[in-house]
């Protein structure tokens, strides 16, 4: 069991996770979010020493949401859900398909072969995952909340866009020919 909420600054939020034991609910987390992200380029150079983005705080990460797509940023078998966030007078901005909710294969889940009788006995894992993908600049962020059946809990960060070249001098390199 969990809730969830996309917020504007920080992005997808997990709140109260747990897994039902015995007709009983038992708390895994109460609350998982990314709180910041930097993207430090590292050049103290005066036309590119700016570049050090905190992304989700200065950025507001969670309003960058992109509209996810299906069989490309999601599978077929995903679930989309609209968010509503507020702009910066108050009003209502829709970001449509912001998160998608779906059910992938996980991978080998557990397997014995039974020398003596040769019989075989494996079975597939499935994972659910909530994903959504932000553009920052000219990057995305993908971030997924994985839930595996082993009850581990993980978020995956998936990084493209388009990359930001910098010219510089060229230099010799010493013992090189």
């Amino acid at each position: 069991r969990l809730r969830y909420t996309l917020h504007p600054r920080e992005g997808l939020i997990l709140y109260t996770v747990g897994y039902e034991d015995g007709g009983r609910v038992r708390p895994v987390l109460y609350r998982a979010s990314l709180s910041e992200m930097v993207v430090p380029y590292g050049d103290p150079g005066p036309t590119w020493f700016f570049r050090n983005a905190f992304d989700a705080g200065e950025y507001n990460i969670g309003r960058s949401a992109n509209a996810l797509e299906r069989l490309t940023d999601a599978p077929n078998n995903a679930v989309f859900r609209d968010v509503i966030f507020n702009d910066d007078k108050g009003r209502p901005l829709e970001a449509p398909r912001a998160l998608a909710i779906y059910e992938r294969d996980g991978g080998l889940l557990w397997k014995h072969f039974d020398f003596d009788s040769g019989h075989n006995e494996s079975r597939r894992a499935r994972e659910l995952v909530l994903s959504w993908i932000a553009t920052v600049g000219n990057y995305e962020y993908g971030f997924n909340w994985v839930f595996r059946q082993d009850g581990t809990l993980e978020m995956e960060a998936l990084l493209t866009g388009i990359m930001q070249p910098k010219g510089v001098k060229s230099t010799a390199v010493s013992g090189n020919p």
